[in-house]
């Protein structure tokens, strides 16, 4: 994309389509999401040189939903299994090679392997619960992978919300039970549309 900086803001986040594996099952590119002054722009980048461009305007979007997904445990269990199986290769190793010209390269890769995967244990840790978001407008029903974490994704609307109502020029909000204990994610999904509520900080 020419120049972004100078007519968008890029927002936080970025996420690949889908959810886990779907993600290149279907050919998922990465998704970032740039705000303007009327519109949002969503760039996704295939396969490294292509860029495929949608854009949101906020008198158009309809509705968004928010889906809590289970996406966070599962990958912290893959995670901590290979990390588990790791540390006991590396063990055995330990104890069952003795050949030093064997030995000492295959700990130094398990060790590189191991930190590997314990980083990337943690930063799932630390970036929260995980959601799937979609907008959807007269034409399409889209969803925004960089709005793939849940408390993200909270703030980004709670943002966009006052964008949308200037634009509609009509109160998007009312008050909801949700509304009243925004430290509760909903058990299944959140549907936002005209006369429903967006997450409020």
């Amino acid at each position: 994309m020419s120049n972004p900086s100078k007519r968008y803001e890029r927002l936080p986040g970025s996420g690949l389509k889908g959810t886990g594996w779907e993600s290149f099952l279907v050919g998922g590119g990465k998704c970032r999401l740039y705000l303007a002054r009327d519109h949002l722009l969503q760039v996704e980048n295939q396969a490294g040189f292509v860029e495929v461009y949608k854009r949101f305007y906020f008198s158009g979007i309809q509705a968004v939903q928010v889906r809590r997904t289970r996406w966070l445990l599962v990958l912290s269990l893959v995670l901590g299994v290979l990390i588990g199986g790791g540390a006991i290769s590396a063990f055995e190793v330990n104890l069952y090679v003795t050949e030093e010209s064997i030995k000492y390269p295959l700990e130094i890769i398990l060790f590189l392997l191991m930190a590997a995967l314990l980083y990337f244990f943690v930063k799932n840790l630390v970036q929260g619960p995980t959601c799937r978001c979609f907008f959807k407008t007269a034409v399409q029903f889209e969803q925004i992978p960089s709005l793939g974490r849940w408390w993200r994704a909270r703030r980004v609307l709670g943002r966009l919300k006052l964008l949308i109502e200037a634009a509609q020029s009509q109160p998007l909000l009312q008050k909801t039970d949700f509304a009243t204990k925004p430290d509760a994610p909903p058990s299944e999904s959140q549907s936002l549309s005209p006369g429903a509520q967006m997450p409020a900080e």
